[in-house]
């Protein structure tokens, strides 16, 4: 990881000395580039079994910044083209062209990484392409071309910056490292791997384009054909900062072409810098009117805050008071017919009624509480809820079934959280089973599948024929509320309701 790690540190130098966003861009583009390629290198030779598929799936891989490259020194190429004066402003294409650019190397990135669908790269007789026992398809000759094509366009952009810059008599001196890299490229694909001293290698190809790519652009940025942060001293003269800079021993160095002395509303500052100081003047006289402008101004400010903070007090105050109107409201809509059927159950009931009223008084005053300590939490939880407080709501009802003589069982599968609108769904569909057949209950069983889809089935079997729920139930029954099936026979009912697809999500 130390060549990546050059490169890395080589680029923060070039982000220090370059400032076009566009160059910068491309940069760091290639710079991601060649350093995948070491990491894929990496993950191949040194932690990838020999010949398996994650080995092959690997060699495309190196497709990927091998056609990634070209493009970013393309657009590093354009972005001189950018810069020049007369075309600044002008060029706007610019945009599409690198968004036309990234689209294609994407397009060539697919066909790569799919080759083993379709054949279009490699024609391999199994085993891994780079293994000898492969042929070039279609696909590595367009991808070829393709990189080729934007390399040597990229350098007719740049020799016709030279032609017009004032460094063209140095023009040669980017391709050397350029041409270096290319010869020792050829000797390596000549003999099919890099030549080797005392049995190790000199070098791999992923050293070669990280040779040509930081020796071509430190090149050009050496020989002034790439604008860059120098000559501090002349600009530092000649600005206007009324500052100077010594050494050590007081003696100044560098003196800007303005510079004041201590006087009326002005005040001498100095600051140590790495070998002397830098001393400034500060020009209190426009603070201090900016000072006063700035007091009027806060004055005023601090009385509308007031205003506006009262306001917003009322707004949130509002806004809190509607948010509970509309709970309650949808809360005593929801659970109206359960307390209705509460008082006629416990109206002046003799003792024996009372008793056998109590586990269906418990079971719906059950409902009616957990319907809105639920519907309280979906709004605390932006219109979801998990699976397990839905089981825990029906827990409580079916402890008041047991008193009934019901043998009642739940089962969840992946908790997870839903969306309140099915939550509610399947709860309310559980409270309406559960009135419908409680005279005749003699056992539930209700599970919850939520790892493909949300589901809840419900196993029921009474004592007697459960024919009336059949007859007020449409089985499949799609829609808004999902999909509700119901069929039985005799003494056993099983309802399923289900959501397709998952609609919460995973914790």
């Amino acid at each position: 990881m130390v060549y990546p790690a050059i490169l890395e540190c080589w680029t923060l130098t070039v982000f220090r000395r370059i400032k076009a966003p566009a160059f910068r861009r491309a940069m760091a583009g290639g710079t991601v580039s060649i350093a995948v390629l070491f990491l894929l290198r990496l993950f191949r030779y040194a932690l990838t079994p020999y010949e398996t598929d994650l080995e092959r799936w690997l060699w495309y891989a190196y497709y990927l910044p091998l056609g990634a490259l070209p493009v970013f020194f393309y657009l590093a190429g354009r972005s001189l083209y950018e810069e020049d004066p007369e075309r600044r402003g002008k060029d706007a294409e610019g945009r599409a062209v690198r968004w036309s650019l990234l689209i294609m190397w994407g397009a060539l990135s697919v066909m790569y990484l799919t080759n083993d669908v379709h054949r279009l790269v490699f024609d391999s007789a199994g085993g891994i392409p780079d293994s000898g026992t492969h042929s070039f398809g279609p696909g590595y000759v367009l991808g070829a071309l393709w990189q080729i094509t934007l390399v040597l366009l990229g350098f007719v952009i740049i020799l016709q910056r030279c032609r017009r810059a004032p460094v063209r008599r140095l023009a040669w001196v980017p391709m050397m490292p350029v041409c270096a890299a290319i010869f020792l490229l050829l000797i390596y694909l000549a003999a099919g791997s890099a030549p080797k001293l005392f049995g190790m290698k000199l070098y791999n190809f992923q050293e070669l384009y990280l040779l040509g790519w930081m020796g071509f652009w430190e090149s050009c940025i050496q020989i002034g054909l790439m604008p860059s942060n120098s000559g501090y001293g002349e600009i530092f003269t000649e600005s206007a900062l009324r500052a100077e800079i010594v050494d050590t021993e007081g003696r100044v160095v560098y003196r800007s072409s303005e510079r004041d002395r201590e006087g009326s509303g002005l005040v001498y500052r100095s600051a140590p810098v790495h070998g002397g100081e830098v001393r400034w003047t500060e020009d209190h006289r426009v603070m201090d009117r900016m000072n006063a402008d700035l007091a009027e101004a806060a004055s005023q400010i601090e009385e509308e805050n007031e205003l506006i903070a009262e306001e917003n007090r009322i707004l949130e105050d509002k806004a809190r008071y509607e948010t509970k109107n509309r709970l309650f409201n949808e809360i005593a809509y929801r659970i109206h017919r359960q307390l209705s059927e509460m008082e006629l159950l416990l109206e002046n009931p003799g003792e024996k009624e009372f008793r056998e009223n109590l586990p269906r008084c418990l079971c719906l005053g059950a409902y009616v509480k957990q319907r809105g300590n639920l519907t309280i939490l979906a709004e605390e939880n932006r219109g979801q809820l998990r699976a397990g407080d839905i089981a825990l709501a029906m827990r409580e009802s079916m402890e008041y079934l047991r008193l009934a003589g019901a043998e009642c069982a739940l089962n969840v599968e992946n908790d997870r959280s839903l969306p309140a609108e099915h939550a509610f769904r399947f709860y309310d569909l559980f409270e309406e089973l559960t009135e419908a057949v409680f005279p005749a209950l003699k056992s539930m069983l209700v599970s919850f599948d939520l790892r493909s889809s949300e589901q809840m089935t419900v196993l029921l079997e009474g004592t007697e024929a459960l024919s009336g729920l059949l007859r007020n139930s449409r089985p499949e029954v799609p829609g808004r509320e999902g999909v509700l099936t119901v069929t039985g026979e005799g003494a056993e009912c099983f309802v399923r309701l289900s959501f397709p697809g998952k609609g919460g999500t995973e914790e």
